[in-house]
């Protein structure tokens, strides 16, 4: 029977169809790396030892991948119709064989069927087969019960050639069954209806319509249309089939405008535009009551914010492989994103985690940032979440809609938030047909420019565009980068969209998507404030008080240098409580006290000159909005946007703010435009350290990064120091703990602290500044410490890095910032100590809402969201030094009273919703207790942050005051404070 298909379907191929060989470049472009044969690239592996000898490396797809168990891997979730898709028929659980489908065998167009091998036997459901990609012989796989069918296209080096989901292949032909359209039950077709573009695809588990967004002029209502790589389309089966054969999509439908599904090809390094709550509503309007989904906007968002995932993506495949959160790993393990999940048995081992919040930041952090969306690892093949071409589906799933599913599950939560996210960016394809370049991706906008990574070859390739600079895109990155641009930085997943960017020729890219708000574009001055509208007006010289603004227009001039003397701010008709409050820096005398609502920041004279300007929301607005601004400033012009407190303009230059400009974005949202370089003031402060074979390094300027990432090296010492020109008086002191020695004598003004030539590592390290200058400024800086990479800020003398654990210490940044400022970054865990390790269970929500565990020195809970810790657990860890545990009492505000002490990580609270912790006493126990003692301060309704308590003394309040976040640390006796004690409990 085989032998008789395969004889008619050559026979109609003869006729009309040439199979071409595809073949690498026969000429190597300027810009690219060429590629014939599957690719080599090795990847570093960080050095765990302290001699910084060479690394291992470590070849990636130089063989054959074995993907019988990839992780992150749940092809198994087929979406009902709350899920944007429209159910037909789904396989009854528990049968893990496809009955046969009955065969007519009747003459017609050649198909690939993957739901059976050749011999007409159903595959199952948990079998995956591997191909290889026909033009560069990569790995790839896709799971036949899924994939329904693909287009034939001969056969080559005794393989049957397909092409499904983007992808052209070579499988073995055992593997699958050549056989006939009109011989299947069922096969994929995409169609129009109303108004949106539906892809129907049928499977031997289920058939799906998917829905990809608005339909294209040239798609008409009642027709159907054959597309195998969802880009371009054909009425006709035969002539895509013909097209294909020859390498062409010449007699498609829309051969000179591909289709690309926006959310399916757009990269992961890009913002969504809703808020956490805007997230919360959407999503809980579609799950249930148990859903492991519900309330998970903040964590999205954050995350998004931190390691730059967009949010709308991973809501996206959170939905699909987790049904909604109804699924049973959701369930039992808190495992949203099918990690670890792999076809052969999916429940046992997929991954679990402690809280749903661990999972988000767990997969945006290491699984997405730090591995499929950085050039170089395993399993990158572009940012987007693709299809079996390009993108995350390539390695993370073995159904190869699984990209086209969790883009559709985006489209549908955008639509529910009121669709303003889809199209904002302007999106550029590598390689659009029959190419496969590796393209260098550079620095700056010249082939002499250094080569930040290369995208590999995958076609239909997309990035991010953000400008043009003569012959070259600017780009987003997809990898993070280190300080300098120069290289992809593994060690972090923390994203800055603001750094992340590079340059690719405009030879290999074609846009096809122009961004809504790709382009800035200066609107009129609207003088009809609406809802949630930001309004204001400026005192300019000569002119006196201009007629107020509002959202982004300009109040002030430019080109007529004329300074501003004065401001007033105001909101309009808010949606929540709260207010506007502004301070400005008058030339001369320095930053103001702040202003609200309307009030006049600055003096109403033409005599005062404004040289910057702060801005920031209280109250309920400043959790669901972000303030953003720029400023015009004499000899500078506009300045970058900055939000929510931090400084716009200039400082110390003199130089008169000419205009300004102010809108509201919801919580999250992207910026109005570029974020580079804000704000602009002298750099006071140098530094310089001693790293392990290099010596004493050149001393950096304010805010750069001194030392090594990605080579295992330690710093021994540093020496820090204030400019001779700096107008302030004062100074400033460090110390450091190191190996062997423990915390060394504070050191001041350029002296050394730390060791040469001793070979030990510096561990932590602490900074205040002293004087006048401590008035002014508050110093931020953050460390880079083996194992975690770069951790959070700390500042004016708190710890950075970590002790007890002989971690070392490999990078520094070090910057000083106007008082009263925001941080440069999150501050939650500038210090790491994980021999104690906490977490907490936040209220607000019903049952238990466990936070991520913490190590000590971390910030646990909340603050700013009105919610309290309603229990608590407490461990000490394997890596504690001597024996002994540690105990712990909590003061329910509810009760009135203490509870009895527990220890090593139960749960000590009421275990009741409702009853929120006033206070805390925590004791170490054993040996621990002689050797170390506790620290624990706590952050309390109305007072904020209290001083630290050690050694069992009460925490908090006893005035029914909820406690909203936590810190806990061990310190050797006799050893420093971690800060002040004078009052860690008010009764």
């Amino acid at each position: 029977m085989k032998r008789k298909i395969k004889s008619i379907i050559a026979l109609l191929l003869a006729a009309a169809m040439v199979i071409p060989s595809y073949s690498a470049f026969a000429e190597e472009p300027e810009e690219t790396e060429g590629v014939s044969q599957p690719l080599e690239i090795t990847e570093t592996l960080e050095q765990e030892e302290e001699t910084g000898e060479s690394t291992e490396t470590m070849p990636v797809e130089s063989e054959p991948e074995d993907f019988s168990a990839v992780p992150d891997e749940n092809p198994h979730q087929v979406m009902n119709d709350s899920d944007n898709v429209d159910l037909i028929y789904m396989q009854q659980e528990g049968v893990e064989e496809i009955t046969t489908y009955a065969r007519t065998f009747a003459l017609g167009s050649p198909v690939v069927d993957f739901t059976h091998d050749a011999s007409g036997a159903a595959v199952s459901s948990s079998t995956t087969i591997s191909y290889t990609e026909a033009e560069t012989g990569r790995s790839g796989y896709l799971n036949g019960a899924y994939a329904g069918e693909g287009a034939y296209l001969g056969t080559e080096s005794g393989k049957v050639k397909f092409m499904i989901s983007g992808v052209t292949g070579l499988v073995d032909e055992s593997k699958v069954n050549v056989t006939t359209l009109d011989a299947l039950s069922g096969y994929s077709y995409y169609y129009s209806e109303s108004g949106l573009l539906k892809h129907h695809i049928y499977t031997a588990v289920g058939s799906v319509n998917l829905n990809n967004g608005t339909c294209p002029s040239y798609i008409s209502s009642g027709t159907k249309y054959y597309s195998y790589d969802g880009h371009y389309f054909y009425s006709d089966y035969d002539t895509m089939l013909s097209d294909y054969t020859k390498g062409v999509r010449t007699s498609s439908v829309n051969s000179g405008s591909p289709f690309y599904n926006y959310y399916q090809f757009l990269p992961f390094r890009s913002t969504a535009v809703y808020s956490a709550s805007q997230f919360n509503t959407a999503i809980n309007n579609i799950v249930s009551s148990s859903s492991k989904m519900r309330d998970i906007g903040s964590d999205l968002v954050n995350c998004q914010n931190k390691y730059g995932t967009n949010a709308l993506l991973m809501a996206g495949i959170a939905a699909n492989e987790s049904a909604w959160g109804a699924s049973n790993i959701s369930q039992t393990k808190n495992n949203l994103f099918g990690i670890n999940a792999v076809d052969t048995n999916p429940a046992g081992s997929a991954n679990s985690f402690a809280t749903v919040s661990e999972c988000i930041t767990e997969y945006s952090s290491r699984y997405l940032s730090k591995q499929y969306l950085r050039p170089g690892y395993t399993y990158y093949k572009g940012a987007c979440l693709g299809n079996k071409s390009v993108g995350m589906n390539w390695h993370y799933a073995s159904d190869p809609y699984w990209g086209e599913k969790n883009a559709a599950t985006a489209y549908r939560l955008d639509t529910a938030m009121g669709g303003t996210d889809k199209g904002r960016y302007t999106i550029g394809i590598k390689d659009m047909l029959n190419s496969f370049t590796d393209l260098n991706i550079r620095a700056e906008a010249s082939t002499s420019s250094s080569k930040i990574y290369t995208t590999g070859v995958s076609h239909t390739y997309p990035v991010i565009i953000l400008g043009e600079s003569g012959t070259f895109y600017k780009i987003q990155s997809d990898g993070v980068l280190n300080s300098s641009r120069t290289g992809v930085d593994s060690s972090t997943g923390v994203y800055d969209f603001s750094k992340n960017y590079g340059y690719a020729s405009k030879s290999y890219i074609t846009k096809v998507i122009s961004g809504s708000g790709g382009t800035i574009t200066e609107p009129e001055n609207p003088v009809t404030p609406g809802k949630n509208s930001i309004v204001y007006s400026s005192y300019v010289q000569g002119q006196g008080w201009q007629e107020e603004v509002c959202d982004k227009a300009t109040s002030g001039t430019t080109g007529a240098s004329k300074q501003i003397g004065a401001v007033k701010i105001k909101l309009n008709n808010p949606s929540y409580s709260g207010s506007v409050e502004y301070s400005v820096y008058l030339n001369g005398s320095g930053w103001q006290d702040y202003k609200a609502d309307g009030a006049v920041a600055g003096n109403a004279s033409d005599t005062s000159s404004i040289g910057a300007i702060k801005v920031r929301l209280t109250g309920s607005m400043e959790f669901n909005y972000d303030v953003y601004y720029r400023a015009h400033c004499q000899q500078l012009g506009w300045l970058g946007w900055t939000k929510n407190g931090s400084p716009a303009g200039n400082s110390d230059f003199g130089y008169r703010m000419e205009a300004f400009e102010i809108v509201l974005v919801p919580k999250g949202g992207a910026a109005p435009g570029s974020t580079e370089e804000p704000y602009k003031r002298y750099n006071y402060l140098s530094y310089s350290v001693h790293a392990q074979t290099y010596g004493d390094l050149d001393w950096v300027a304010d805010g750069e990064s001194a030392g090594t990432t990605g080579e295992s090296k330690r710093l021994e010492s540093i020496m820090i120091k204030l400019d001779e020109d700096c107008p302030y008086t004062g100074g400033i002191e460090y110390k450091v703990h190191c190996q062997t020695y423990g915390w060394k004598d504070w050191a001041k003004d350029g002296a050394r602290a730390g060791t040469t030539g001793e070979s030990k590592r510096v561990e932590a390290i602490m900074i205040r500044l002293t004087g006048d200058i401590s008035n002014k400024f508050d110093v931020y800086y953050r460390v880079h410490a083996q194992r975690y990479g770069w951790l959070d800020w700390a500042k004016n003398g708190e710890i950075a890095g970590t002790t007890g654990v002989s971690y070392r210490l490999e990078a520094i940044q070090i910057v000083l910032v106007d008082k009263d400022c925001p941080a440069p970054g999150l501050t939650d865990q500038p210090f790491k100590q994980p021999m104690i390790r906490y977490q907490a269970d936040i209220g607000g929500y019903t049952g238990f809402h466990w936070s991520s565990v913490i190590d000590g020195g971390g910030v646990c809970g909340t603050y700013g969201q009105a919610r309290g810790l309603e229990n608590i657990k407490i461990q000490l860890t394997s890596l504690k030094p001597y024996s002994g545990g540690i105990s712990y009492s909590v003061y329910d505000n509810a009760k009135s009273k203490w509870f009895p002490a527990v220890s090593n990580n139960q749960i000590a609270g009421y275990e009741e919703d409702g009853h929120i912790i006033g206070a805390i006493k925590i004791n170490l126990t054993g040996t621990m207790a002689q050797k170390y003692d506790v620290y624990y301060r706590v952050h309390c309704q109305t007072y904020g942050w209290l001083d630290w308590a050690k050694n069992g003394q009460a925490a908090g309040t006893g005035q029914g005051k909820r406690v909203e976040a936590i810190q806990i640390m061990l310190v050797l006796k006799n050893d420093y404070m971690p800060g002040t004690t004078t009052k860690p409990f008010i009764n």
